[in-house]
């Protein structure tokens, strides 16, 4: 899933990340919802291993521009605001994995 993303600089030098449709849904929500907050990538990553052992069987968020429903299978993203109608639907482990990687990459970002 990853190489479908590609985490860079602005050219104010903030971390951003890209992806040509409809990865750039996923793009969008990182961006925009995840943003570069450590502790907010790192709550997701806790919450999606709390479906992955059975402590929940979902989890749903509105965000300001993307919402996210969860289950131990599947993750959908879908536009509130930014691009209205456009979704995109992952298994539970591409979605762990691009936010794990963006996590990564911020965090070595600020180092």
């Amino acid at each position: 899933m990853t190489r479908k993303l590609r985490f860079t600089w602005d050219h104010q030098g903030h971390a951003t990340v890209l992806a040509e449709p409809p990865h750039d849904v996923l793009a969008g929500y990182l961006l925009e919802e995840l943003q570069t907050n450590v502790p907010v990538c790192r709550r997701m990553l806790d919450t999606i291993q709390a479906l992955r052992v059975g402590r929940r069987s979902s989890w749903d968020t509105e965000g300001q521009s993307w919402s996210v429903s969860l289950n131990r299978a599947r993750a959908a993203i879908v536009s509130e605001y930014a691009v209205p109608g456009r979704s995109l639907d992952l298994t539970l482990e591409e979605f762990e994995e691009a936010v794990g990687s963006w996590l990564q990459f911020i965090e070595l970002s600020r180092a």
